[in-house]
């Protein structure tokens, strides 16, 4: 089947803080590793990416605003910038971690309490400007859950220099982590749905938190 290519897309970062949970709304963009206040492009192996609602911004985060985020919360990420390091938590407890790549300097992933509010078996991704020095062009890049704007986890095949910043803002996992966070988190893919799937109120985003 010949791949869908979607145009050129803008997103606006606005809103107050909120811990709801996210809800189909307003545009959405897709593409791995941009500065969040410019155009991006996007390219995918599957329809464009779903209109989405408002979502959890960032925030300082420390102890106390870790434990009030998570509390009641069956599943939660933990993202450690300073680590680069990825850990998830069921009923309290931590029962799997991943050695990760997050943002570089110029594109550090945000600090924040978010929600995953779309996920994708696979997609292509691309820089914004094919003739730019730094373009790149990434095919089927699998295990995809976006939780911050365009922002995602997802596994990275094209380096293996997990522990070390190389994501223009994305968390880079091997493909066998990203598979078990994607098939552990929520919302729970069904493979035979769409290709791109969200949250509902039986079925919510698993909550992330990255700290510095």
């Amino acid at each position: 089947m010949k791949r869908a290519i979607s145009p050129l897309i803008q997103i606006c970062i606005t809103g107050l803080l909120s811990l709801a949970l996210l809800l189909p709304g307003a545009r959405a963009l897709a593409d791995d590793h941009t500065d969040q206040d410019e155009p991006i492009g996007y390219r995918s192996t599957w329809p464009p990416l779903p209109e989405r609602g408002p979502r959890v911004l960032p925030q300082i985060v420390h102890d106390e605003t870790i434990t009030a985020a998570t509390q009641g919360e069956e599943k939660w990420i933990d993202v450690d910038l300073s680590e680069q390091r990825v850990v998830a938590y069921e009923n309290g407890r931590p029962i799997r971690s991943f050695t990760v790549s997050t943002g570089i300097p110029g594109y550090h992933t945000r600090v924040g309490v978010f929600r995953i509010w779309t996920a994708t078996r696979i997609q292509d991704m691309d820089g914004d400007n094919p003739a730019a020095a730094d373009y790149y062009f990434l095919p089927d890049v699998e295990w995809v859950q976006y939780f911050d704007g365009e922002i995602a986890f997802h596994g990275a095949y094209w380096h293996d220099n997990f522990g070390t910043p190389m994501s223009r803002g994305c968390v880079n996992m091997r493909n066998k982590d990203a598979q078990w966070l994607f098939e552990w988190s929520n919302p729970w893919y069904d493979m035979d749905g769409p290709a791109w799937q969200m949250p509902t109120s039986e079925n919510p985003g698993t909550l992330v938190v990255v700290r510095p």
